[in-house]
């Protein structure tokens, strides 16, 4: 079985790269091996698939991988072939991690050969099941956002699906919006009270939805070949190296291998006899930062974040909650706090992020930038930062229990207020980035005005653009070690 398997693999994968074409090759295949290490090849194919690919059990140079490899050059194909396999998984597992694989690699593939299936036979999956929980993620990914949008209210967001799927089609005869329901309460995403029957996420939907909207916006960042984003200082001694030692994994740097551990692992699962060293053999000494960052991140919710028919809060929210997933899971020592502003001020918590609405409100600048240096002040870190979304000009001041408001224009009261506020972070070495949502010449003239007194920056953004500008001036502001 595993030679048919091997055999029909080759073929196809033979036939598709001689369609496009080959580089002549090394007549000595140890030195072509040689040069596909170096990662000077022509071709890039991809197996992707489980134990028949990973080569379990093999002898190392005996799986699909460096087989179909050898096979390539010997016919004058100069190729790597990246051995994407793994041991056990059902078509359902290699789904959920064939984006990573793909956004991991080095370059697009030329080509992928895919082989699952056969562990769903073994552990008597039905390929209608398989497709069932396909349709429930598809279902999920479009349920997430639509919670989003109707600010945590499960059943608006259900009577919408229904809608879409009259007009979509997004169930079919084997799978209903009714077992969509009832697999979301039977997953742990929607909980219902018992006394009043009411609908609610619960926080398995709020960590979802998080990662939802870190992969949504930053997800496409790629890593670019010369080894990162370059808009940024490096880091110098702000890294230092832990005790920790983990397995190698994409974008770890070749001065965090140890050797010692590296080498001990290559003798044990290859032998001492013919030694080779593999990526799975690696593992690297953990990087543990000095420095931490403290960022405060401001949300407009007055009226104009929903006027003229845009939806302007959504994307500010998912921006938010991609944000604090980043910061969570890459620099757990730094801190994040939200706040929103509209008449008034107030910090929210993260679970509260996903059912922000807009409310009647004016926009008070002022009492939004006061928040937030008052949440930094009191933070002991040296690296402090203020990005604010917004989509219209200060319109608001509070005046002991009273509001000053005027929309009509720039007002000169309101302005002068803000500015000076700029020029007080400045001189406590807050940088502002702010993120305007707006296109009118008089409020782009402001906002040039208000980042020149805080020696700031500005983005003039689309909603589509917003969370690749915040990610990259994050990256920017925590690397500087302001005095």
């Amino acid at each position: 079985m595993r030679s048919f398997w091997l055999y029909g693999a080759l073929c196809v994968a033979i036939q598709g790269l001689s369609a496009c074409g080959s580089n002549p090759v090394a007549e000595n295949t140890a030195e072509t091996q040689k040069t596909a290490k170096a990662e000077q090849y022509d071709r890039l194919v991809v197996a992707f698939g489980d134990s028949l690919y990973a080569g379990y059990r093999l002898a190392p140079g005996e799986g699909l991988a460096p087989q179909l490899q050898k096979a390539l050059q010997a016919d004058g194909i100069n190729a790597r072939v990246h051995n994407a396999g793994v041991s056990g998984d059902t078509t359902a597992a290699g789904k959920d991690r064939l984006t990573f694989v793909l956004d991991n690699l080095d370059r697009k593939p030329d080509l992928v050969v895919l082989g699952l299936g056969g562990n769903d036979m073994l552990r008597g999956i039905k390929p209608e099941e398989t497709k069932a929980g396909n349709k429930f993620d598809e279902l999920l990914n479009i349920f997430q956002q639509l919670l989003l949008m109707t600010s945590g209210d499960v059943a608006q967001a259900m009577a919408w699906m229904n809608q879409l799927d009259r007009q979509y089609s997004l169930t079919n005869d084997q799978y209903g919006m009714g077992d969509f329901f009832e697999d979301l309460k039977t997953k742990g995403y929607l909980t219902e009270e018992k006394v009043d029957g009411q609908i609610a996420m619960t926080p398995k939907t709020e960590r979802s939805i998080r990662r939802q909207s870190l992969e949504e916006i930053f997800g496409k960042l790629k890593r670019s070949k010369a080894g990162g984003n370059h808009h940024t200082p490096y880091t110098g001694v702000g890294d230092e190296m832990s005790s920790d030692i983990r397995s190698f994994q994409f974008g770890d740097t070749l001065d965090q291998i140890s050797m010692t551990e590296s080498i001990k692992n290559a003798q044990v699962n290859h032998g001492i006899g013919d030694f080779t060293l593999m990526e799975n053999d690696l593992e690297v000494q953990d990087r543990e930062q000095k420095t931490s960052t403290a960022t405060v991140l401001m949300i407009d919710i007055s009226h104009s974040m929903i006027l003229y028919g845009e939806d302007r809060i959504t994307p500010a929210k998912k921006v938010a909650l991609a944000m604090a997933e980043m910061i969570k899971s890459k620099y757990p020592k730094d801190h994040l706090e939200i706040i929103v502003f509209g008449n008034d001020a107030w910090q929210i918590q993260l679970k509260d992020v996903p059912y922000l609405e807009v409310g009647p409100y004016h926009t008070n600048t002022v009492a939004g930038l006061e928040l937030a240096m008052d949440l930094l002040r009191r933070k002991k870190t040296k690296n402090k930062q203020i990005f604010m979304v917004t989509d219209g000009k200060p319109t608001c001041l509070k005046e002991g229990i009273n509001y000053y408001k005027n929309s009509f224009g720039l007002d000169r009261k309101i302005i002068t207020k803000t500015l000076n506020l700029a020029a007080q972070a400045r001189r406590v070495n807050i940088p502002i980035t702010t993120f305007m949502i707006a296109s009118d010449p008089y409020l782009k003239q402001f906002v040039q005005e208000f980042t020149q007194v805080n020696n700031g920056r500005a983005y003039y953004s689309s909603l589509q653009g917003l969370g690749n500008f915040i990610f990259e001036d994050y990256q920017r502001n925590r690397r500087k070690n302001l005095k």
